[in-house]
């Protein structure tokens, strides 16, 4: 329902999906998610094959069903589906692991992959430094980052926000996807 009623008002909707398998990634998208986030992407290989599940030839090799919601329940012709698939839905990759860091100009370097986000918490956790965000090696994480995605107009970076200040701090060093707090987070602000 969700899905239906953004596409009727032109609104992309990004599904987070739980890791696992080609069933993860295809169904919400056949649902109509035009952006998929996938958590823990441990390496480019991986981020590869993500492009092949989730993008039509010539990136990948996604199934093609072309009668659900993303295909306009079969009224779109398969080349506009095709196009519509690699050029309108988009790809978030979260780096919540120091493999992932290791790779990461290989992994910014793949075409099909929009977004390359990192996730502060998980991250200092593989690095056995939660929850510090701050710490050297998240920052050298982010900074690596930005230097990877520098100069790519097809791919944006991100990670969450802190404050009005670590916003601007963020869009400074290029940052162009970033979120600003949680839900619950606000709620218990509040």
């Amino acid at each position: 329902a969700i899905n239906a009623g953004a596409r009727a008002g032109n609104v992309d909707t990004m599904v987070r999906i739980i890791k696992g398998n080609y069933t993860s990634i295809v169904r919400p998208m056949e649902a109509g998610a035009t952006g998929l986030m996938i958590p823990h992407c441990m390496s480019a290989e991986e981020a590869r094959q993500i492009v092949k599940m989730s993008r039509c030839q010539p990136l990948g090799r996604r199934a093609l069903d072309m009668v659900g919601v993303d295909a306009d329940y079969g009224l779109m012709k398969p080349e506009e589906y095709f196009r519509w698939v690699n050029e309108e839905t988009f790809i978030v990759v979260q780096i919540e692991d120091k493999e992932a860091v290791d790779d990461i100009e290989e992994i910014a370097d793949i075409e099909g992959i929009d977004v390359i986000f990192i996730g502060p918490l998980d991250l200092s956790h593989s690095f056995g430094i939660a929850p510090q965000f701050n710490h050297p090696k998240i920052r050298d994480a982010i900074k690596r980052l930005a230097k990877a995605v520098e100069g790519k107009s097809n791919k944006w970076w991100g990670t969450p926000t802190s404050s009005p200040d670590h916003a601007k701090e963020l869009l400074d060093m290029g940052a162009r996807f970033m979120t600003g707090g949680s839900d619950i987070g606000v709620i218990l602000q509040g």
